[in-house]
């Protein structure tokens, strides 16, 4: 379940300033749309707007408003659950992630007929905004293997971008440019792997909830081996779920008997053999230093459980 405590806005938040957004446009249609608009603002607001001022809109009529069928309060809904993972969020999906860029690309109403900044301004760094690019950045670290950038890294981290500059140049990780000529938040990426080692280590990152549907299995497995709330024998029956490599074949791998892997895999105590361990670490995906480290510790309190019991 995500951490409440860690989203920075609360869905009430974001649906007003979906509202606002969408008058926006209803403002541009009652001028530049059709000479009798009546009916239709009417429609795209779903009440008679015969006594409402697009342009300047009060807040009950704003709040007022059903806006419930609208695409873009869908979508949105969508990108928000996903990008702070709360319930729902495994609605989302790849024609969710393409919308996403296109409104981010300026394809919905930026400004009211005026030329007052809507809350999708790009050069307004409103809420809604923070949320379509959080969730535009989850979606490319979680199925992508995305490049994460100062930007993305800033947002999915909660931290300001000076701060994630500090703390990747402290950790000696390197930026790799992406856009050549430019020195900006958006032009220089860390490789996806270390962003999600470095993300899963940051307080104010928000993990990834278990039931998404995740295409990359290499960022799956390092998501399910960063998880707190997974004990290793969970984590690895995960792992076999998202595997590169089919469970029977596993013994081969390892050069272990069945039994050693079958007894492995399910949590009981074996012979602590690292070779083995690193070899089906490698098979299933996941990095092999992280998942031996988290097989020695599991198997070590087992030993320790065992020799507290003969006492």
């Amino acid at each position: 379940m995500s951490k409440s405590s860690q989203i920075p806005y609360t869905w009430e938040e974001i649906e007003l300033q979906v509202r606002k957004n969408i008058v926006a446009m209803a403002d541009i249609l009652a001028v530049f749309g059709p000479s009798k608009s009546s009916a239709l603002l009417d429609l795209f607001l779903g009440c008679d707007t015969s006594e409402i001022h697009t342009d300047d809109i009060t807040d009950e009529q704003l709040k007022a408003l059903d806006v419930s069928n609208h695409g873009i309060y869908r979508l949105v809904r969508v990108a928000y659950d996903y990008a702070y993972q709360v319930d729902g969020a495994e609605r989302a999906d790849g024609d969710d992630w393409y919308e996403v860029g296109a409104l981010l690309g300026n394809t919905y109403a930026q400004t009211d007929r005026h030329g007052e900044p809507a809350p999708l301004y790009e050069r307004w760094e409103q809420p809604l905004r923070r949320v379509l690019e959080t969730f535009f950045a989850r979606w490319d670290l979680n199925n992508n293997s995305g490049g994460m950038s100062v930007r993305k890294l800033s947002l999915l981290s909660n931290m300001s971008a000076q701060a994630v500059r500090n703390s990747l140049s402290k950790e000696g990780l390197k930026l790799e440019l992406r856009v050549s000529g430019s020195d900006d938040d958006n032009s220089y990426e860390l490789n996806a792997s270390d962003a999600l080692e470095w993300l899963s280590k940051r307080r104010g990152y928000i993990s990834n909830r278990l039931d998404i549907q995740m295409n990359d299995p290499t960022i799956a497995s390092t998501e399910l081996l960063n998880s707190k709330d997974l004990d290793f024998v969970e984590a690895v029956n995960r792992l076999t779920k998202i595997r590169f490599q089919p469970v029977e074949k596993l013994p081969e791998v390892s050069g272990k008997p069945d039994q050693w892997v079958r007894d492995f895999l399910g949590g009981k105590s074996v012979d602590i053999d690292l070779t083995a361990i690193a070899a089906i670490g490698q098979a299933l995906g996941a990095d092999t230093a992280k998942f031996t480290g988290r097989a020695v510790e599991h198997l070590m309190r087992l030993k320790a459980g065992s020799i507290q019991s003969v006492k």
